[in-house]
């Protein structure tokens, strides 16, 4: 197909293309910034823990070794690398811990290690890196919540990373200064570059976790190159979305909404709905861990009095994350096992991944007093797009006592979000153990004022081991 055709058809990804172009940051509102803000300190956080564990250690020496231009920082690496690399090293190391920011996803895992690989090559400000931020997370939602399948299909097949490819390409596009046209060619080159939906082989299966876990280095990676090989010239099927043989379909969907495109920043940001995590744990357990929280600080009982729990909640937990690890980097998988290490009062965080936890005896015993059940309310609310994530904790004590809790919106989500403080602690808790309290109090100090940095490049050489 030739450039004349290609442009004399008007596809989603040309409306998404100039949607993205059209967003400024003298247009965005000050919560949708702020919301930025907290995303970008949250996502870093997460990226300087997982750089803690083995995989982070395995997967930042691997492309340490590779050779090529010293661009961009591998967070706590000891040298730059190529800016795709480290895009693709940064992405993988946020989601490594699952304590990211979520969207049906990770977002923030794709939005931005991509930003900041680029922002730090270009020496880009921080109000442009706040406005590729936005962005990214703005058209990535959108096209996220358009092709979401039905309940029914998504008990067979659900992709994350590959939809968050398009989060990375607009947001690499932002900060490489694309245009329009150019951002509507990467959108549809980073189609390509998506990872099959691989969701339901992520390991539940066979209770070990592989650990690639959801592919966002890949996404990341692809849409950065969508990004730069547009800058290049690089043509794409901008119809790539539409009809009845468009991404939807390539993505294992059964579903596709018209994507809702206006140009300009709309009265609530993509960024403004977008969940910040307190627990080290897969979102599905997480309402079940605020209950287990809230019974723990308002009843009276004694954790070696406990004969049973009862968790009532949606068919993902009940039927994909009621297992016993056999490894300790699946950990944060297993509801069981969640709800003994929460109930013990250990820390959430790297310290969740520790191995010892497999044999501990009082962690299995109390795991074994877990026992799921389905609700049915709380199925039909999680497969909406505006979802509830609802759980209800019963534990029986010594002498028959009973005490319940149900939770309908978990911690951090927005409609009950973390305070600016408690995500302060969140963050200092992953990096003041790895990169000082100096360091760590600078950064996050820049991060919440990152519109006066006139150069990210700072900011990113602070990550540096």
């Amino acid at each position: 197909m030739n450039q004349m055709k290609i442009d004399d058809q008007v596809g989603t990804a040309d409306k998404l293309g100039h949607f993205a172009d059209s967003i400024r940051f003298e247009i965005i509102s000050e919560s949708a910034n702020h919301a930025a803000k907290r995303l970008i300190l949250d996502s870093i956080g997460c990226m300087v823990g997982g750089s803690q564990l083995v995989q982070g250690r395995k997967m930042i020496d691997f492309f340490a070794a590779f050779s090529g231009e010293e661009e961009s920082t591998i967070v706590t690496g000891r040298k730059k690398i190529p800016s795709i690399h480290a895009g693709y090293v940064n992405a993988y190391l946020a989601n490594l811990l699952d304590f990211d920011d979520t969207y049906f996803g990770h977002p923030g895992a794709t939005v931005i290690p991509p930003v900041l690989a680029l922002g730090e090559k270009l020496h880009v400000s921080g109000k442009e890196v706040l406005t590729a931020v936005i962005a990214g997370y703005e058209i990535g939602i959108r096209i996220a919540d358009s092709i979401k399948p039905s309940r029914r299909r998504l008990k067979k097949v659900m992709g994350l990373s590959t939809w968050q490819v398009f989060s990375s390409v607009v947001a690499a596009g932002k900060a490489l200064g694309l245009n329009g046209k150019q951002m509507a060619d990467g959108i549809s080159l980073a189609a390509l570059n998506s990872p099959v939906p691989s969701v339901r082989k992520l390991g539940l299966e066979k209770r070990e976790i592989h650990w690639m876990k959801n592919n966002y280095g890949w996404a990341a990676m692809g849409g950065m190159l969508g990004a730069m090989m547009a800058q290049q010239g690089f043509l794409g099927d901008r119809t790539v979305f539409d009809g009845p043989k468009g991404f939807w379909v390539m993505a294992g969907s059964d579903k596709f909404r018209p994507i809702s495109i206006k140009e300009g920043t709309p009265d609530k940001c993509a960024v403004e709905r977008v969940s910040i995590k307190p627990y080290s744990a897969c979102r599905h357990i997480n309402p079940t861990l605020d209950a287990v929280s809230s019974l723990m600080e308002s009843e009276e009982f004694i954790v070696d009095t406990i004969r049973r729990i009862d968790v009532t909640s949606f068919f993902e937990l009940v039927e994909n994350y009621s297992f016993f690890p056999n490894e300790s980097f699946t950990i944060p998988f297993s509801a069981p096992y969640l709800i003994a290490l929460t109930l013990l009062r250990i820390p959430t965080g790297p310290q969740w991944f520790e191995p010892k936890h497999l044999s501990n005896s009082k962690v299995k015993e109390l795991a074994d007093s877990v026992h799921f059940h389905r609700w049915a309310e709380a199925d039909a609310l999680y497969g909406r797009v505006e979802r509830e994530l609802i759980s209800r904790v019963a534990i029986e004590v010594e002498g028959g006592r009973h005490f319940e809790k149900e939770v309908r919106l978990p911690k951090g989500d927005p409609r009950n979000p973390l305070t600016d403080e408690e995500l302060r602690v969140k963050f200092t808790s992953l990096v003041e153990p790895v990169l000082g309290p100096s360091r760590t109090s600078e950064i996050c100090t820049e991060i919440f004022n990152l519109e006066k940095i006139e150069d990210c490049a700072v900011l990113a050489q602070r990550l540096a081991g």
